[in-house]
């Protein structure tokens, strides 16, 4: 990664073809995404309803969270053909 990250309290999800850290967790105002590879993240609540969807294929992304909904939500790794790497990881959001 080109910078350093404060690392603390982040999650992540490792599999054979991607790396991915996000933190703060939990969150309040910025979530930030560190992928070893380009892609997309989908967060939903725990009932499947879609809270942010983000189809650029970045290796970083800073998301303000500030008016997501308190409570645990879930992040999905998405590949270029929108199909899930991993399982899904929680994220709790706190206001």
């Amino acid at each position: 990664y080109p910078a350093p990250v404060d690392t603390t309290g982040t999650t992540g999800i490792e599999t054979n073809d991607v790396d991915l850290r996000f933190g703060p967790n939990p969150a309040d105002h910025i979530l930030f995404i560190r992928s070893s590879t380009p892609s997309s993240i989908r967060v939903t609540d725990l009932s499947g309803r879609t809270i942010f969807s983000g189809s650029e294929h970045q290796l970083h992304q800073d998301i303000d969270v500030s008016a997501w909904p308190s409570g645990i939500l879930l992040i999905h790794l998405l590949n270029a053909n929108g199909e899930p790497m991993g399982s899904p990881q929680r994220l709790h959001i706190r206001h």
